[in-house]
């Protein structure tokens, strides 16, 4: 009887051949805050704001084939899911447990990661909660890019600890309204931003505090996540704040940055080139998918594979910028 050949193995299966997305979205069921009184207001309105449109993760897991990915990392779902720092304090703290306790508890399927949400409109509370969940379950620490992190002296405590455990931090599209008041020390540096960037450029404000405020001078292995913002928009970031005189951090962005893609955009290969494939992590936005962000989350595979690079920088892409950046301490 002939011998059947041996089926092909692909080496080093889980960092070069997983498709990661590194941005998509999912919405429990307030059943997991209602049980808990000091919340039961909040979980109410959160029900009637969702109108009966959650997450089901049995329909998750039929949807990562339709989307050609072999792993999701679950973001909460902006605005309307409510988990800002808009929240009283003693709220924040409960809605927080619940949330992260229940994320926490969906991924353990591996096809699923999670980043932590944090209630920073109490630091105290915020770095007790950061402080309950193992670094290793979780893939980052979500952050609104609306706030101008690098302003608040309170955060020093959270990057401290990211550092010392390599922890990514992922400033992450949220709402306008999502702030903290920001420390006065840096209230010159603050006005000149306001003068260089318009309201509809918040978040570049709060990237280019991180740059004023000499975060990375003190914490230079910290590591960033941008997410939702794609790449076309860092050669002119990086050129205006040399123009006002702040300083040239294109080494910074190039270290300790990295960014969720649209590999469906037209300048998408030109930008990819010089910011260098290792800076880049695939992501679809799922399942927002009638705005520029996931209007192309069904081919965004298809889209990757379609380009004229390497398989090497494929998978970088794919995958291991992911998994790099997974390693914890």
């Amino acid at each position: 009887m002939a011998t059947r050949s041996p089926r092909p193995v692909c080496l080093h299966m889980i960092s070069i051949c997983m498709i990661i997305d590194a941005d998509a979205h999912y919405t429990p069921t307030p059943d997991i805050f209602k049980q808990d009184p000091v919340i039961a207001d909040w979980a109410d309105e959160y029900h009637r704001r969702k109108a009966h449109c959650y997450s089901d993760i049995q329909q998750r897991h039929q949807e990562l084939p339709e989307l050609g990915v072999d792993k999701q990392l679950l973001n909460p779902m902006g605005i309307s899911l409510g988990i800002d720092y808009l929240l009283a304090p003693k709220v924040a703290l409960r809605v927080a447990e619940r949330y992260n306790d229940h994320m926490k508890e969906i991924c353990h399927d591996q096809r699923y990661d999670w980043n932590l949400w944090l209630p920073l409109q109490d630091r105290d509370c915020a770095f007790q909660e950061l402080q309950r969940h193992d670094p290793s379950s979780y893939f980052a620490i979500f952050l609104s890019d609306t706030t101008q992190w690098g302003f608040i002296q309170n955060m020093h405590c959270i990057f401290d600890y990211a550092q010392r455990h390599r922890i990514p931090l992922c400033l992450h599209q949220t709402h306008m309204e999502d702030y903290l008041p920001i420390d006065q020390e840096f209230h010159t540096a603050q006005s000149q931003l306001d003068d260089i960037f318009n309201k509809q450029e918040f978040w570049k404000k709060t990237l280019a505090s991180l740059f004023c405020s000499g975060v990375f001078e003190r914490y230079p292995d910290l590591r960033f996540v941008v997410a939702e913002r794609d790449i076309d928009w860092v050669p002119d970031f990086l050129s205006t704040l040399i123009s006002a005189g702040l300083g040239d951090y294109d080494q910074v962005m190039r270290t300790n940055f990295w960014y969720t893609i649209e590999p469906e955009m037209p300048h998408f290969l030109s930008m990819a080139q010089n910011l260098g494939y290792d800076r880049l992590l695939f992501a679809t936005d799922w399942p927002h998918d009638r705005d520029i962000g996931g209007r192309n989350s069904r081919h965004d595979v298809s889209t990757v594979n379609a380009l004229p690079i390497d398989e090497s920088a494929r998978q970088t892409i794919f995958s291991n910028n992911y998994n790099f950046l997974r390693q914890k301490l």
